[in-house]
């Protein structure tokens, strides 16, 4: 049998091999040059427009109506860093807490991360839209 005592005792649960850090200062980069990107490639444009519709009917998040504004943009972040975490990786909560402007975001973070990836998720922590 090509199997272990720690995967039987798993019931087939995979465990990440080795976490990865979660880099916050480059998520939050990649959230505000995807903000941008509207502006570079321009709101016409084929890619642009199938890459926010990917991400809105993903995520079940109008993500386009959020980009121009600074507190989605933290949330989205802050999405990113919670799946992040559920999917085995670390997260410096420290260091979120010196990164993050925004207290609202701060406690959601802390919160979900505490709470633990529940079973019903499969495409986004929490409606975006909802916490604005």
């Amino acid at each position: 049998m090509n199997t272990t005592v720690d995967a039987l005792m798993r019931g087939g649960y995979k465990i990440p091999e080795g976490k990865r850090k979660s880099n916050i200062r480059d998520i939050q980069k990649g959230v505000k040059y995807l903000s941008k990107i509207k502006s570079l490639l321009g709101e016409d444009n084929t890619i642009y427009r199938y890459m926010i519709e990917g991400i809105s009917n993903g995520m079940n998040t109008p993500i386009d109506e959020m980009l121009d504004d600074h507190f989605m943009n933290e949330l989205l972040v802050v999405e990113i860093l919670i799946q992040n975490a559920w999917n085995g990786h670390y997260v410096d909560l420290q260091e979120a807490q010196n990164l993050l402007e925004y207290d609202r975001c701060k406690s959601i973070l802390q919160s979900k991360i505490d709470e633990g990836k529940p079973d019903w998720f499969n495409n986004s922590v929490f409606d975006i839209k909802k916490l604005s």
